[in-house]
């Protein structure tokens, strides 16, 4: 037998069984002294004689200890006991006297047995009531003195009191559970809704799962995620089956998504008014339009959604699960952000805004087995003379002069290339699927910008070029770059020098 099917399923209750019990004491208390002080306030005194007060008090006797017996390995024994026990007692008593009081009574008590009960045990506590009162009418009905089931008070008039009580509390005790367990749902939905978010790396991702979310969860049929835009405009970050496509530049106003002052419900309209002719061309001919503000430091944004279904009636319970959404995923926007900055201040230099030499080892490290069809290319540059410059201007000059000269490389690279700051006044330009001399080419570009702008001072850059075809020509490529560096320093400065192998002089053809 494996571990699986050795497993017992465990039972989950809302209410525990000793729980129940106690409850179920209670009534039966009251319902056993009800029965007493009817019969007592009905019939004459000299017909009560001591058997009732004791018949009552053995029955709580043994009923609360059925309750105390609850929490042991016979509890599910000394409950169904208890039940049965019940039946015997209320209608014993109901049908020896007091059948009015005795019909509000055992009503009562199966309203409670409804409440704490499973439904489908109340109902067969309920017809076990029923075959009672039968057969107690046959028994006691040759005796008019003592049976109440008479040509009034009979027996399918109890019954039928009994199942009423019974069934329309069952009914309410249904539309009940129905709803929590809805409200169980909804729950359940966000929860997971919110768990998915914790994996998302950006904001971008985030706005989509929302979207999704409304549509696949909330019955959404579009939805939009609208970002401010000073001063009081708005524009459409993400979009999910609009009229128009999500563009940057799609921005408008409306009269819906008015500013807030601090937390505000979400806003709900059946049609979209005239000021909200931009709104409109997102959700052309919408109804039942839901507005959910995202809760942040700043200006909120807002998710805006039509909502399936018909009429101009919502549930209440749509609009808060569209708002929760939507506060759990403005909360993963600002994580995704903070983890955003974080990442970017792992990767770049703090002083110039370049990459770092940790991100420069990253990228060698990822483009180390590259298709050697397209060679990888690396461009060392050193600010000439960087030294006297601290020297002579001090060190805040030397800094702005390290972040001007980032900057330009950075603003020269291509869009594939990365510029890192390689350490002290030494930058390194990786550049994928490029020569040697198509490098070189972007390197000369770089040293005659830096030369020909005047930053804090006017300073020059030298520059070493080697390409790597292959893993082996790989490991060393940079060494060959630095190699270059120092020929171009050496040379006089402020000029471009190509590593001098053979394959560098003669490269492969390029597919670029």
């Amino acid at each position: 037998m494996t571990a699986l099917q050795s497993t017992r399923t465990i039972r989950l209750d809302v209410t525990s069984l000793n729980e129940r019990a106690v409850g179920l004491l209670a009534v039966r208390s009251l319902a056993a002294t009800g029965f007493v002080l009817v019969q007592f306030v009905l019939v004459p005194p000299t017909l009560i004689d001591t058997r009732m007060w004791l018949g009552a008090l053995a029955y709580i006797a043994v009923s609360g200890a059925c309750c105390a017996a609850a929490s042991t390995r016979l509890g599910s024994f000394c409950m169904t006991f208890s039940l049965l026990l019940d039946g015997v007692f209320f209608e014993g008593r109901y049908a020896h006297g007091a059948p009015l009081g005795g019909i509000i009574t055992i009503a009562v008590y199966m309203v409670a047995i409804v409440i704490l009960l499973p439904t489908r045990l109340a109902l067969l506590v309920a017809l076990w009531h029923s075959v009672l009162a039968v057969l107690f009418s046959r028994i006691l009905a040759m005796d008019s003195d003592l049976a109440s089931f008479g040509p009034t008070h009979n027996v399918v008039a109890f019954v039928s009191v009994l199942w009423l009580a019974v069934t329309a509390c069952a009914v309410l005790k249904a539309m009940n559970e129905g709803e929590l367990r809805r409200r169980r749902n909804d729950a359940e939905v966000l929860r997971r809704f919110a768990v998915s978010l914790a994996g998302l790396p950006s904001v971008a991702g985030v706005q989509d799962r929302l979207l999704e979310f409304c549509h696949d969860e909330l019955g959404a049929l579009r939805a939009a995620w609208l970002s401010p835009v000073e001063p009081h405009g708005f524009q459409l970050a993400r979009g999910l089956n609009l009229g128009v496509e999500a563009s940057r530049t799609n921005i408008g106003v409306s009269a819906l998504l008015t500013p807030l002052v601090g937390e505000a419900p979400a806003r709900v309209v059946y049609r979209l008014g005239i000021g909200d002719e931009w709104l409109s061309r997102l959700f052309p001919d919408a109804r039942r339009i839901i507005a959910a503000p995202l809760p942040s430091l700043g200006v909120p944004g807002w998710v805006v959604l039509e909502h399936d279904g018909r009429g101009n009636r919502l549930e209440r319970r749509v609009v808060s699960n569209v708002a929760q959404a939507c506060a759990a995923a403005a909360l993963a926007c600002s994580s995704a952000n903070v983890l955003d900055q974080l990442r970017t201040a792992a990767a770049t230099d703090g002083l110039t805004g370049r990459a770092n030499r940790r991100t420069f080892d990253e990228t060698m490290a990822r483009l180390r087995h590259h298709d050697e069809s397209m060679p990888v290319s690396v461009i060392l540059a050193d600010i000439d003379h960087f030294k006297q410059v601290n020297d002579v201007h001090g060190h805040q000059t030397g800094d702005a002069v390290l972040q001007a000269v980032g900057r330009i490389l950075g603003q020269t690279a291509r869009a594939n290339d990365l510029v890192a700051r390689y350490g002290g006044e030494e930058f390194v330009i990786v550049l994928p699927q490029t020569t040697a001399p198509e490098a070189s080419q972007v390197a000369e570009r770089m040293r005659r910008r830096i030369h020909a702008n005047g930053l804090p001072l006017r300073v020059s850059i030298s520059l070493g070029v080697a390409d790597a075809y292959n893993v082996l020509e790989f490991d060393d490529v940079v060494a060959r770059a630095d190699t270059a560096l120092y020929r171009a320093k050496s040379a006089g400065r402020n000029q471009v020098i190509l590593d001098s192998r053979e394959s560098s002089a003669a490269p492969p053809p390029s597919s670029r």
